[in-house]
């Protein structure tokens, strides 16, 4: 009897209070996105207030809690939003989530130029956005040390910027221009009806049906691709040289080599290849 006391009030709570779960833990520790992450919980800056709004204007937060800082209340009425709609609950907003919100998933501009010695949301966020883009490798922790610098520094060289180590307004609209999106459309050129050679400079990578699972994952797990454009775009094909694992396919071979650069981080072994085929 006393054990089905306990089980109903810790029912009762997690209903209540919905940031924990039965057992005590908190469902928000350690999510896995596959999605861009576009505000989560200790952000302050306008693109949080406009979350706010939108969940205020929806009934799911109070308007006189709008303060552009992503604290425990709105982590809350982000969860319950998400489990209204029937979304994954995470407590943190992602692309679906912002889109659901009629939320402008664009990054905010960065109006102070950050640079080594900082710590903020901003350099936590221009960390990610360097991740997405295959310049850092290692878990964002919001401070600006001499690993992001290094990271900052390449990505200017690439881009022809620069290369200071701070991410001024120029640096900051190409990364989150370039980073940003994962949506498999912004990376592939757009294959016409007509009986035309298309696309020819594939980013592949030798392999089998059990590379392909493993490659897939990683190039999610690393948010080159969402989940789901990653299940529709990377295929196995067979070729006379053998198989291969098609990742992407570009009209530019410029544009595949630096794709193909930002995949090394993975693997060695990705390189393009031209390979143009037919549609009709």
């Amino acid at each position: 009897m006393k054990f089905r006391n306990v089980v109903a009030i810790a029912s009762i709570l997690a209903v209540l209070t919905p940031g924990l779960s039965i057992l005590g833990l908190s469902q928000f520790s350690a999510p896995a996105f596959a999605q861009r992450v576009i505000a989560r919980i200790d952000d302050r800056n306008e693109q949080v207030r406009r979350i706010q709004e939108a969940l205020a204007r929806a009934g799911f937060f109070n308007s006189a809690d709008i303060t552009g800082f992503f604290g425990i209340l709105t982590r809350d009425a982000v969860s319950n939003f998400q489990r209204f709609n029937g979304l994954p609950v995470t407590g943190v907003v992602d692309e679906t989530t912002a889109n659901l919100l009629s939320i402008p998933t664009e990054v905010a501009p960065i109006t102070t130029p950050r640079r080594r010695g900082d710590s903020s949301s901003d350099v936590r966020r221009i960390q990610e956005a360097l991740a997405r883009a295959g310049f850092f490798q290692v878990n964002p922790t919001s401070f600006f040390g001499s690993v992001t610098e290094d990271a900052v520094i390449r990505f200017q060289r690439a881009s022809n910027l620069p290369a200071n180590g701070v991410v001024d307004q120029a640096t900051a609209n190409l990364l989150f221009s370039r980073a940003g999106s994962s949506s498999s459309q912004d990376r592939l050129c757009n294959r016409t009806p007509t009986d035309t050679e298309v696309c020819p400079y594939v980013v592949m990578i030798p392999g089998d049906l059990a590379t392909l699972r493993r490659i897939r994952q990683d190039i999610v797990n690393r948010n080159y691709l969402t989940q789901r454009d990653a299940n529709i775009q990377i295929a196995l094909e067979d070729h006379p040289r053998g198989q291969l694992i098609r990742i992407a396919s570009y009209i530019n071979r410029s544009e595949a080599e630096t794709f193909a650069r930002q995949l090394r981080n993975i693997s060695q072994d990705f390189r393009v290849e031209y390979l143009p085929r037919r549609t009709r």
